[in-house]
């Protein structure tokens, strides 16, 4: 022939051979020798779609088997019904043919005929044939590993499609929220154009510091009445700064009471303007032993606004996890009871005059010189009710409802699931997720399970119970501030304060800094306000609100006696 090709021509089949019925007697047998000796295709489909080797497979002629393989057929021909050579090999049984099709390559063991829907695989557990199963299963479980592996991809390209599309929806909503906050700016600049006059008495319209050891907070509507209190008051230390101002410890010197100042920018573009506003409304709305409290305010000079608090002399909880962790303890059970119990009283009175606090966390309750906690911080505030809608994502991610972070409306329930993470923030000594990205906690705290102790084994019973009823993904199941407080968790409380001792400890560690900072030529004071000299002598004393404070505690659980 061409090209040197031999042409092959076979003497005409026997007119009786029923090829349909896969019936092979020895002189066809015969016929397919000679036609593969000679150089033929084995791939020619016989009337019902198989191929030589599907019938010689069926036959179970393995010399025509491995004649056919050595001429390399297409091993994964499938005749009319979707049935591979291996289902024939299966079906008859035979283990040499089984095994010749696997040594050639034949690894489609998992294709689904379509007469019968089952794979050769299948057929083979089916018929108990425990050799072949041997046979097939390394390819079985090859296909189940490659198919795994590809769901998996699958599954990661969908958490990153979730993660891309909740990314361009906050993006979308801070740009939202930028437009928003460029309308009421204008607004305030069109306010602040039409006031009358800058001094003592004036409205507040500034911005509030938001990064800082936060010694804020209310009780009385009234602004600072009497002389500059650059005269009025000689100024300690610098308690802590940010990017909205300074706080710093003074006293007044003709009561002689320490108080805490809060200098803050004047700028009428400060997009903290708001804040500061929202500050004063809590403090004018709320009065409580376990709220910071507020004496006024006032404008200084051309360029700042004082605000003149309460000032809390053992620091932040934060503070004193901080120190704890330094030296390898933890808050004790009682210890971390007591806290909340303050905590609670202080929302609860937030929550019923339609206050949401939106920024529960360890930094933001302060102790008092007697050890009584007290929440502060209060330019996140929503006021339900108020004309505000409550459904903005704000707040300290870390520690945000999920209905927080997915900007939907909430409610006071916001405020305890931000209580169960400071739960989780005084145990373990800092909050859950604190090491991942933003985008992947936010996502967790939407999509994933509530956070737990790291070793829940090593709290109380009435403690994870405490926690698992603050941290219900569901805000409608989550018990209000009220119910809490009857918690059997709660209600260990000792009826003797255990945290006087860590607020006695700050007030020392505070004092030697500020011996430092006094001899640095008082670096620290307000527009470099220096130290006045020649003036009568005054005596410290605490904040006239102390012994209020205490007796109101003590209300709260009965004293027993102590022994003798």
């Amino acid at each position: 022939g061409k090209g040197g090709v031999m042409e092959v021509v076979l003497p005409e089949l026997p007119p009786n051979l029923e090829l349909e019925k896969h019936v092979l007697d020895e002189k066809l047998l015969d016929y397919i020798n000679l036609f593969i000796v000679r150089g033929g295709r084995d791939d020619i489909a016989l009337p019902n779609g198989d191929t030589l080797l599907h019938t010689a497979i069926l036959s179970e002629n393995l010399f025509v088997v491995n004649a056919l393989l050595e001429n390399e057929p297409y091993l994964g021909q499938m005749n009319e019904n979707g049935e591979t050579y291996m289902h024939y090999a299966v079906i008859t049984g035979n283990h040499n043919i089984v095994g010749r099709l696997v040594l050639a390559g034949v690894k489609n063991v998992d294709a689904t005929s379509l007469r019968h829907g089952y794979t050769p695989y299948h057929l083979a557990k089916y018929q108990y044939d425990t050799k072949i199963i041997e046979y097939l299963e390394p390819h079985h479980n090859e296909l189940i590993e490659k198919q795994f592996k590809e769901r998996e991809k699958e599954r990661a390209r969908e958490r990153e499609m979730t993660l891309k599309k909740e990314a361009e929806r906050i993006a979308a909503y801070q740009k939202q929220q930028e437009l928003e906050a460029e309308k009421k700016r204008a607004q305030k600049q069109e306010e602040r154009r039409k006031r009358k006059g800058r001094g003592a008495g004036s409205d507040i319209v500034v911005g509030a510091p938001t990064n800082m050891t936060h010694l804020v907070h209310v009780d009385l509507d009234f602004r600072w009445s009497g002389d500059n209190p650059a005269v009025e008051f000689e100024f300690l230390s610098r308690l802590g700064s940010g990017a909205w101002g300074t706080v710093y410890k003074a006293v007044h010197k003709k009561s002689g009471y320490i108080m805490a100042i809060k200098s803050l920018p004047f700028d009428v573009n400060s997009e903290a303007a708001a804040k500061l506003r929202k500050e004063i409304n809590v403090f004018k709305g709320c009065d409580h032993v376990n709220v910071v409290r507020y004496f006024g305010c006032y404008d200084y000079g051309e360029d700042s606004v004082w605000v003149i608090m309460e000032y809390c002399s053992g620091g932040s909880i934060y503070d004193r996890l901080k120190g704890i962790n330094c030296e390898k303890k933890k808050f004790t059970e009682m210890e971390i009871a007591e806290i909340l119990r303050s905590v609670l009283e202080g929302l609860a009175h937030m929550h019923e005059r339609g206050f949401i606090h939106r920024d529960i966390k360890c930094g933001n309750i302060l102790l008092d010189v007697n050890g009584v906690p007290k929440l502060a911080d209060f330019g996140l505030t929503a006021h339900i009710g108020g004309g505000e809608e409550a459904n903005q994502a704000c707040g300290t991610p870390l520690f945000m409802a999920p209905e927080v972070v997915s900007g939907e409306e909430h409610d006071y329930s916001a405020d305890v699931w931000s209580l169960g993470i400071t739960c989780l923030e005084l145990a373990d000594g800092k909050p859950p997720w604190i090491n991942d990205h933003l985008m992947r906690v936010m996502y967790k705290i939407v999509h994933g399970d509530p956070p737990n102790f790291r070793d829940a084994s090593a709290w109380s019973t009435e403690f994870n119970d405490f926690l698992n009823s603050c941290l219900r993904k569901d805000p409608r199941k989550r018990p209000s501030c009220r119910e809490l407080l009857n918690h059997p968790f709660i209600q260990m409380v000792p009826p003797v304060s255990t945290l006087e001792a860590l607020a006695k400890k700050y007030q020392l560690e505070r004092a030697n800094a500020e011996l430092l900072e006094r001899s640095e030529d008082n670096k620290y004071m307000p527009h470099n306000l220096k130290k006045r000299t020649g003036e009568e002598p005054f005596v410290v004393k605490d904040s006239p609100f102390v012994e209020s404070t205490k007796k109101e505690e003590e209300k709260k659980t009965p004293l027993t006696k102590k022994k003798k």
